[in-house]
């Protein structure tokens, strides 16, 4: 009798899905610091906002409030909030894969919560510490899925559903 194939084994889909999240939030930091950058500049030619030699510092935190909290809060949102209410990032939805528990359902709020805060270490490295992981645990968990203990596996047909459990 073969056994069945892993469904936690996606270690490829995973990176790839961490550079999507990645890629997505760096876009929308980055608009909304042009944005406002333009703004502050468009305010100070109108003469609402004074120039001068002060000017430069207001300049660099327009650009680097949005570029430094929209990864934070963007974060939250898409790995926290839209984790626990469709089983998926955006990134996940979009190569088909889902979070869920041991018995094959959505993640908790807690466990959404405390696989963002790992991200501290399994971030670290540019993602080189949660890869590591992936490729020595047995189930291809990072540190937040360990201590949150969730998988990530294939998506079903119906789109946040898994197609199995790990077991």
């Amino acid at each position: 009798m073969s056994e069945l194939p892993d469904p936690t084994r996606l270690v490829g889909r995973r990176c790839a899905q961490f550079v999507l999240d990645r890629a997505l939030l760096t876009a929308v930091g980055a608009a909304l610091s042009v944005v406002a950058a333009g703004g502050l500049i468009l305010l100070v030619r109108a003469g609402v906002f004074p120039g001068g030699p002060g000017i430069g510092r207001w300049l660099a935190g327009a650009l680097l409030v949005p570029f430094m909290g929209v990864p934070l809060i963007g974060g939250f949102f898409n790995e926290v909030w839209l984790l626990r209410r469709r089983g998926s990032t955006i990134a996940m939805r979009m190569l088909r894969l889902c979070v869920v528990d041991r018995y094959g359902t959505r993640p908790t709020w807690s466990a959404c919560l405390l696989r963002w805060l790992a991200w501290v270490v399994d971030g670290a490295l540019f993602g080189l510490v949660g890869l590591v992981l992936m490729l020595c645990t047995r189930h291809h968990q990072r540190l937040g899925d360990l201590v949150a203990r969730t998988y990530v596996v294939r998506a079903g047909a119906g789109g946040g559903q898994p197609e199995g459990s790990p077991g």
